[in-house]
């Protein structure tokens, strides 16, 4: 079975917010903004709505999308951790 790669895209997206939400709750004891914790998600809606104008560029490879949606997690984790 192929999986579309928006279905991919937002698995990774998906699992990051669930991720980050619970971290900063629970491991980091961090009450953090909707907007902070809802930051995997924007990347996901930006991948959707620029995916077809950066086709041509390193940005139209999903696992490009994949990376910058796990950094924009972790850059947000490590601002609450230090």
């Amino acid at each position: 079975m192929d999986v579309p790669d928006d279905l991919k895209v937002a698995a990774v997206a998906a699992g990051c917010t669930v991720g980050l939400s619970l971290t900063l709750r629970y491991g980091l004891d961090v009450d953090a903004n909707i907007f902070v914790r809802l930051l995997p998600l924007g990347v996901y809606f930006l991948y959707l709505f620029a995916k077809d104008a950066l086709s041509e560029t390193a940005f139209g490879e999903t696992v490009t999308w994949y990376a910058v949606t796990v950094l924009t997690t972790v850059g947000a984790l490590l601002f609450y951790a230090v």
